[in-house]
């Protein structure tokens, strides 16, 4: 599985990039939480939540304050046909919501793969 970063995420001057934990621990995390919840998609990309061809995301409203993860085809959009996350829209969520598991169980926030 590959999880990779857009390119504007962890610029220089991104503040909301540099408040983050470093990348590698974050992409890390992601990669953990997916193969315990059995996810086989190949191709992640971690977005910023500013980037508006994801507009209409779950949630939407809040990624302006935030990062996303999006399943990607190979070419590298969104793969629209990918029911990774537990969401109306399963091909992208919040990176949070992945590390916490709340992506993977609506109505809950973790499960026993989750606390692993």
């Amino acid at each position: 599985m590959k999880i990779e970063r857009s390119r504007n995420v962890g610029a220089e001057n991104c503040e909301e990039c540099r408040d983050r934990e470093p990348w590698d621990k974050t992409i890390a995390a992601v990669a953990r939480q997916l193969a315990a919840h059995g996810v086989t998609w190949p191709a992640f990309v971690i977005m910023h939540g500013h980037d508006r061809r994801y507009a209409e995301a779950l949630g939407a409203e809040n990624f302006d304050r935030s990062h996303y993860i999006v399943a990607v085809d190979e070419e590298g959009k969104k793969a629209k046909d990918a029911s990774v996350f537990d969401r109306k829209d399963g091909s992208f969520v919040g990176v949070t919501s992945v590390i916490n598991g709340s992506a993977f169980h609506r109505g809950r926030s973790s499960c026993e793969r989750c606390s692993r």
